[in-house]
């Protein structure tokens, strides 16, 4: 969402809070499936052990959950009452992240020199496809290509749908092919002024294009969260991993028709705590 907002110029808070009711969405198509699931074959899910969990353990879990609950509060709340910018909440946040953690009693300085070193590696990929990706973005609109398949898509009179439609079927065979943020790199700067000309929210589609990302995650051969699962389940083979997140991605696209018909899921609260 930070590199879609600053690669189109729109608000990351606005972001950020119109993914809050679609994500919320998602995890309950999620669940519904998985409760269709186990009723139509409760083997599916493990035997259920019923333990008595006593008041202490319930209060150190909620306590365990409580840092993690100040952290988002204080990164997400500074920025929306505009004590921070977005870069600054960033550098607050990792600085309250620090805070916590020493008064957990488990930051040491070979953790700390840890998170540094995969704070360098992450950010040097992230800026690597960034930059290749903002030269991408040069010559396209340089050479016009932008404005012409703008243009050309006002000139065919396609209805909003019919475009929907044609971005869903770019974006899922791109998915198959391309990491989500280079695949993103890739078709903002052709894609974005046509989205604008047909009417559509650059916050709202922010958000389809998350969900569209995350479904290339999901979709073979590229599939980066198929591995990574698999990478965890070596017991089970990848046809199975695959087969068994399908119903997950039927969910997905259920969530975008969703989205589709009904905007203010996304566009709601941005616009009220405006």
């Amino acid at each position: 969402m930070i590199i879609y907002a600053v690669t189109v110029q729109v608000s990351i808070l606005d972001l950020f809070m119109a993914g809050v009711v679609p994500g919320i969405l998602l995890a309950i198509l999620f669940m519904l499936w998985v409760l269709f699931s186990l009723w139509r074959n409760p083997h599916l899910a493990p035997p259920v052990v019923r333990e008595h969990v006593s008041g202490r353990t319930l209060l150190l879990a909620l306590r365990d959950c409580l840092s993690f609950a100040i952290l988002i509060i204080l990164t997400i709340g500074s920025l929306y009452l505009g004590v921070v910018t977005p870069t600054e909440a960033g550098g607050f946040g990792a600085l309250a992240a620090m805070v916590i953690s020493l008064a957990y009693r488990e930051l040491s300085l070979r953790r700390v020199w840890s998170a540094l070193m995969r704070t360098v590696t992450t950010t040097s990929v992230v800026y690597y496809i960034i930059v290749a990706g903002a030269l991408l973005s040069f010559g396209i609109v340089d050479a016009g290509i932008a404005r012409g398949v703008s243009t050309l898509v006002v000139e065919s009179h396609l209805s909003p749908l019919e475009f929907f439609l044609i971005v869903v079927l770019v974006y899922v065979v791109l998915g198959m092919l391309i990491e989500g943020v280079s695949m993103m790199l890739v078709t903002i700067p052709v894609l974005f002024p046509s989205i604008v000309a047909m009417g559509f929210d650059p916050i709202w589609f922010g958000v389809i294009l998350v969900i569209f990302i995350e479904i290339g995650a999901l979709t073979p051969p590229m599939g980066l969260n198929l591995f990574a699962i698999h990478s965890v389940a070596e017991n089970v083979d990848l046809k199975t991993v695959i087969r068994g997140s399908f119903p997950f991605l039927c969910m997905m696209f259920v969530g975008l028709v969703l989205l589709y018909l009904f905007p203010a899921i996304a566009l709601w609260l941005p616009h009220s705590m405006r």
